[in-house]
């Protein structure tokens, strides 16, 4: 799915047929810190170097948004992973593809239901609900 930048419109696109949006900002010094922070905490489950990870959120069109979106996911993450010490690499991976999916979810619409209505692997989680519960009563990073 894609979102039009015109309309707001949401529609499907053959992927093969997606290009690479125009580098948009020059990151600050800050941003750029920031950054490989978030790198930092991701990249044991995503794989993305610190050079991929700033060319595509300078490629947003509110990179500050995106990196507080970012700062916040990693807050949780490892907040979830405080108080599961026994995670499996499969569990964490799955809280990653929990967390990612929830913050593109639509103001009031992440629920266990709607996470498990995209990663239905996710009702193996143990404590799920916790989870579910922590995201959703977390605030923005400031």
């Amino acid at each position: 799915m894609v979102i039009s930048r015109q309309t707001g419109d949401r529609f499907w696109a053959d992927p093969a047929s997606l290009k690479m949006g125009e580098k948009r900002i020059t990151l600050t010094a800050g941003q750029l810190e920031r950054i490989q922070g978030i790198q930092r905490t991701f990249e044991p489950y995503l794989g993305d170097s610190s050079d991929v990870w700033v060319e595509n959120i300078s490629r947003d069109g509110d990179p500050e948004k995106e990196i507080r979106i970012w700062e916040r996911l990693a807050r949780l993450l490892d907040d979830e992973l405080m108080v599961r010490p026994l995670a499996n690499r499969s569990q964490k991976e799955l809280i990653v593809r929990i967390l990612i999916s929830a913050s593109m979810m639509p103001d009031g619409m992440l629920s266990t239901d709607s996470i498990l209505s995209v990663i239905p692997a996710a009702k193996s989680l143990p404590d799920l609900v916790r989870l579910i519960n922590r995201i959703v009563n977390s605030e923005e990073v400031p």
